[in-house]
């Protein structure tokens, strides 16, 4: 049976333990959320308490890990997400009525993004709306997906992420997938390579590790060639990974994305690959299909996707 709250409880529901449960979700515990929040932690606690007797159901559980939400937490986490989001999109309706454009977005994006294609994109898009500020987060493709259908993030930039009703591809530009190394290195005035002839030549392979979405297509090749290779450095960081092959430690794996003034100055050399089966890398740029953006929201999706659909020419 549905229940039904009276109007005081209506509006305690409403209050501002919805930052407090917002955050829990985040940081993975009651202490880490008051630490950020500047409050007591037993504070958090009692306001949850309230709110669990007023629903009538534990929201969150305790496992090895940490809190865990139940059932019930996962759909006051969705009418949390939905109220924030209202929020956030109600200010930005007021500033627009007010005739000024400000606002706070968060975006999130591949690494090799945040080295110049989105500094480029968004320093331009400063310059026309100084009052919108930004946070921006830097994860894998399936962890970007995941924050744009959640609603935690307003714009995402990934590689290839799947099709689904609650997220939107803006646009879609396709990147070369391909070898990364010292132009130094003998192979790095080839037209095109395969990984047959890295393995046959013994050259030393960086490979990321199982977090990077890169890795399970190099391992799909390797499987597909019936080859067997061990890679000299396994990293979660690009950073690394391009820090070695400069120093010709090696050959990465990615597209030209991230290591655009490398290529400009000569000092690393990229060699497109080619593969039965290996397609282009699709730069996706995304936005929640669940939930009206915000008009600064709107405006950045639209520089993001314009600034992407450079990589075109």
């Amino acid at each position: 049976m549905t229940p039904k709250f009276r109007r005081a409880d209506a509006v305690r529901l409403h209050a501002h333990w919805i930052l407090y449960f917002h955050e829990v979700m985040r940081s993975g515990s009651i202490r880490a959320a008051a630490k950020v929040l500047n409050v007591a932690p037993s504070a958090i606690s009692r306001r949850l308490r309230e709110i669990e007797a007023i629903l009538g159901d534990r929201l969150t559980e305790r496992t090895s890990g940490g809190l865990r939400l139940t059932a019930a937490g996962e759909a006051v986490a969705d009418h949390v997400s939905q109220v924030l989001h209202g929020l956030s999109r109600m200010q930005g309706a007021l500033e627009e009525l007010r005739g000024v454009h400000r606002g706070h977005l968060a975006i999130a994006a591949v690494p090799s993004a945040g080295t110049e294609l989105l500094p480029r994109i968004l320093s331009g898009f400063r310059e026309k709306h100084p009052r919108i500020t930004f946070e921006c987060h830097f994860h894998g493709s399936p962890r970007i997906f995941d924050l744009v259908e959640t609603g935690d993030v307003d714009v995402g930039v990934s590689f290839n992420p799947p099709h689904s009703p609650s997220v939107r591809h803006i646009i879609s530009v396709p990147l070369p997938f391909g070898a990364v190394m010292s132009p130094q290195h003998a192979f790095s005035n080839e037209a095109t390579i395969r990984l047959y002839d890295l393995v046959d030549a013994g050259a030393p392979l960086i490979f990321p590790d199982e977090a990077n979405s890169i890795r399970a297509q190099l391992e799909d090749l390797l499987k597909r060639s019936s080859l067997s290779a061990e890679p000299v450095v396994t990293t979660l960081s690009r950073d690394f990974m391009i820090g070695m092959a400069l120093r010709g430690s090696g050959i990465a794996f990615q597209t030209p994305l991230g290591i655009e003034r490398e290529l400009r100055e000569g000092s690393l050399a990229f060699v497109p690959m080619i593969e039965p089966g290996l397609k282009a890398q699709q730069l996706t740029v995304l936005v929640s299909a669940k939930r009206q953006p915000s008009p600064a929201a709107s405006l950045a999706a639209e520089a993001i996707r314009a600034g992407v659909a450079e990589l075109l020419k």
